[in-house]
């Protein structure tokens, strides 16, 4: 046995040493400034520790060095589980969304101006690559920043010189819009219409081959065409902010000073403003019994009528099935508990994020939303302790409690039928709900989620995973709270899931139990 082990770490030496040679012979450069580096901060440990001992002995500096050594594991633990948490990765997820947005904007701003243009006489209209549908997709982009950037105002968000720069222009541009007039040409007569209904009119009539019929029929307005050269220029200024948000910066303090800058667009605050205006959306802080404030949005089922809270129905309203052999397993949320006091609000499903994600993301990410708002289900979105504007530390018996807030303040509100929708280590936070809360909690979702978080960590990295978060305090299991939980349950798997290993997927556990009948 000990020849074996002795075998076994022989040849793991070996082949250690056969990768490091296999590095220094391919990058000998980059593996002498590592090891420069690499010496450097030990020689600083060992200075630190030398000066610490002399301050607080020997003894002391060992103490001191386990609880920095402690904190040290507390924070890779966490950089881990809760990635979202940590502010580099909530910058590059602003990142990725301001390119992407930047892009869809530039194009539709280019073709606002290239319009502009051809309706000046500056360009031709054959072979301007202008379009009426592209011009009113722009005049859309440039209405919606105008809307985005008031909603970030009355939510106290602070903006940097290029957003203050980007909200003038598009404020100006906003109101030329507004106040354009264009002669539209109706039969043998010309009729002044506004600049952007005659868009929306032309968009549907013509093709871009007859792009030049319609702006011969279409003259501005005096006083409209003379302000053309200014709005011209605000958009080519607006494209360039725009462009430039897309290019990679030359140096690398330029490029850090842009990846920790709060983005003129793509941040999460415009995202939560577009969410928000896109589904009459509520803001909320929930506050956890520690005093933790929990940024919070709640999406009501009725939002395409823009129905407030304050005049959301008292009383649960049966929503029939639209089928009529449907059953009450169908419809869970729907059917149960129709013979209990009248609930408050309806049925509200509380949507907990994957460990890596915001609510804001849901603006662009929409699809669950979508499909429970179709379903007649109001959506409750949060973002856990430590993630976006929420106050705390992520931990899992935070990311539990702050579930536990959320619920609470649902039933002071009136809910009495809840479903929550747990993804990842959303999970945590869903089963111990759906377990600590039988009397409203209707469904439970547990969504590609782990068994517990020691296997996750074991069959991912080894069973020194699993061990580190034991030592740093960081446990959670969410077979139990799945099994003793006493409601409708929806198990979501993915065989080809490729963050959370087969063997420590909730799915397989509870299977275990299964076949052992517990």
């Amino acid at each position: 046995m000990l020849l074996e082990r002795a075998l076994a770490i022989f040849q793991s030496l070996k082949l250690i040493c056969r990768k490091l040679g296999s590095c220094i012979y391919g990058s000998p450069v980059a593996f002498v400034l590592t090891l420069a580096v690499a010496l450097l901060l030990l020689s600083a440990v060992l200075a630190f520790n030398i000066a610490v001992a002399k301050l607080l002995t020997v003894p002391g500096a060992i103490i001191l060095n386990m609880g920095l050594s402690w904190l040290t594991l507390r924070l890779a633990i966490r950089v881990l589980v809760f990635p979202g948490s940590i502010i580099c990765w909530k910058r590059n997820t602003e990142a990725t969304y301001r390119i992407e947005i930047s892009k869809q904007f530039t194009h539709h701003l280019e073709q606002f101006r290239l319009l502009l243009q051809v309706l000046v006489g500056r360009l031709p209209a054959s072979g301007s690559g202008a379009t009426a549908e592209g011009a009113l997709l722009g005049c859309m982009v440039v209405a919606g920043l105008e809307r985005n950037f008031e909603a970030q105002q009355d939510d106290q968000v602070r903006f940097t010189k290029e957003q203050t720069r980007v909200r003038e222009l598009i404020t100006g541009v906003d109101a030329w819009v507004n106040g354009a007039k264009i002669h539209e040409r109706r039969g043998q007569a010309a009729v002044l219409v506004g600049f952007f209904e005659w868009l929306q009119h032309m968009s549907q009539m013509y093709r871009p081959s007859q792009l030049a019929g319609m702006v011969a029929d279409s003259p501005f307005a005096p006083e409209t065409k003379a302000q053309v050269p200014q709005v011209i220029e605000s958009l080519e200024e607006l494209i360039a902010i725009m462009s430039d948000l897309q290019k990679q910066p030359d140096s690398v303090c330029a490029t850090a000073k842009r990846f920790f800058r709060v983005p003129t667009v793509g941040s999460l605050h415009q995202l939560r403003a577009e969410l928000a205006a896109r589904y009459k959306a509520h803001h909320h802080w929930v506050t956890t019994p520690s005093g933790r404030k929990i940024d919070a949005m709640l999406i009501p089922c009725d939002a395409e009528e823009g129905a407030s809270l304050s005049s959301a129905v008292s009383g649960f309203e049966e929503r029939a099935p639209s089928d009529a052999s449907s059953t009450k397993e169908d419809v869970p949320l729907k059917e149960i508990g129709s013979d209990s006091p009248r609930a408050g609000m309806g049925p509200v499903v509380v949507w907990c994020n994957p460990n890596a994600a915001y609510y804001e993301t849901m603006a662009y990410e929409s699809h669950w939303v979508d499909f429970y708002l179709s379903q007649g289900c109001s959506v409750f979105l949060f973002n856990y302790s430590g993630f976006g504007r929420s106050q705390g530390r992520p931990t899992p018996s935070a990311v539990a409690a702050d579930g536990d807030a959320v619920i609470d303040f649902l039933r002071r509100r009136g809910y009495t039928n809840v479903a929550v929708h747990g993804r990842s280590i959303g999970g945590i936070a869903a089963c111990s709900l759906a377990r600590a809360n039988p009397d409203i909690v209707r469904v439970l979702v547990a969504d590609r989620t782990f068994s517990t978080l020691a296997k996750a960590a074991t069959y991912t990295f080894g069973a020194w995973a699993a061990h580190a978060l034991n030592l740093g305090a960081t446990i959670a299991d969410n077979c139990q709270n799945y099994l003793q939980a006493r409601c409708y349950k929806v198990m979501i798997c993915d065989p080809k899931d490729c963050t959370i290993p087969d063997l420590a997927a909730l799915r397989t556990e509870v299977a275990e139990h299964a076949a052992r009948g517990e």
